[in-house]
């Protein structure tokens, strides 16, 4: 990797969630590192790009892509960037993965504790009876084992929870479904586990299983979720991420056993702050690290070192 000894970042576009100004807010704020400058506009000395998931990288001119020393992408999800074209790049792709691990990992475990319905009541029970199992009676399996998979991982395992994970970039390769109460998605999409959450894949689970998924929309075939869910009734999906967005509601209506987000487990009140943080780290890393040591603290968020 041939470092450049100054940067000019052009940032591609801002997500829907994100400050009407937060292009602005941006850069005044990555202006004040010394060897960095921000342009609003593609011009021939731009050799950085902040990009987010809907960014094409197909769509950006050819000369721009040829002479980038630094990518950051502070999203979690990267199914837009071409697994050709990252191994073909010589320089790194920073991904934002513990931006929002947190915040979505709380969304997954919120929408847990929503599926177990607590006992609220407006009247005192005198019997004090609650139905229910404890998440180490039930059987869970857990998608992913990457930023936001162990922190999911580390509050069940707290709660003494039944857990099997599968993650077979990680050497967890052992998929039992057989029985499976509930079902969390935390795994990034790749080519071989697009669908992979379809009609023979939910079958196998308990009757009134329980899925949840705020990882990627492509993870799951939705006509066979839909289906399923009419002939299980007490089973129970939350989706906050979809195969087309915005979600088609009608395809939904008629499911009273469906709950659905606008793709925002991963949003939070100050989330623009910590975007603005990510970067500049990474940005004074890069032009104050040796390659090297820029290299090692990044290799986990390198999306080249993924792919390998």
């Amino acid at each position: 990797m041939e470092k450049a000894s100054n940067l000019i970042i052009y940032r591609c576009n801002v997500s829907g969630y994100q400050a009407k100004d937060f292009k602005q807010q941006e850069k005044e704020y990555l202006n004040s590192i010394s060897g960095l400058s921000y342009s609003k506009e593609i011009t021939p000395e731009i050799n950085c790009l902040i990009t987010t998931s809907n960014t094409v990288i197909e769509e950006l001119p050819k000369d721009l892509l040829s002479r980038l020393k630094l990518i950051i992408h502070p999203n979690s999800g990267y199914d837009n960037f071409a697994k050709h074209w990252v191994q073909q790049c010589q320089f790194p792709i920073i991904l934002g993965n513990p931006i929002r691990a947190q915040a979505v990992a709380q969304y997954s475990l919120s929408c847990l504790f929503h599926s177990l319905q607590p006992p609220f009541r407006s009247n005192w029970d005198p019997s004090r009876n609650w139905s229910r199992q404890l998440l180490k009676e039930k059987k869970i399996l857990l998608l992913g084992n990457g930023h936001i998979g162990k922190i999911i991982e580390q509050a069940l395992t707290a709660l003494q929870a039944n857990l099997s994970i599968y993650d077979p970039l990680k050497g967890k390769d052992l998929l039992d479904l057989e029985d499976v109460d509930i079902v969390i998605n935390a795994a990034a999409l790749t080519p071989d586990n697009r669908n992979m959450i379809n009609k023979d894949f939910l079958t196998k689970l308990s009757k009134n299983f329980i899925l949840i998924n705020g990882a990627r929309g492509k993870h799951i075939v939705v006509g066979d979720l839909i289906e399923v869910l009419n002939e299980r009734p007490k089973a129970r999906a939350y989706l906050d991420v979809f195969q087309n967005e915005p979600f088609d509601e009608k395809i939904f209506s008629h499911l009273e056993n469906i709950f659905l987000s606008s793709h925002t487990a991963g949003v939070y009140q100050t989330l623009d702050d910590e975007i603005l943080s990510f970067e500049k780290t990474v940005l004074t890393d890069y032009l104050n690290l040796s390659n090297s040591q820029f290299e090692v603290k990044y290799n986990g968020l390198n999306l080249k070192q993924k792919l390998i």
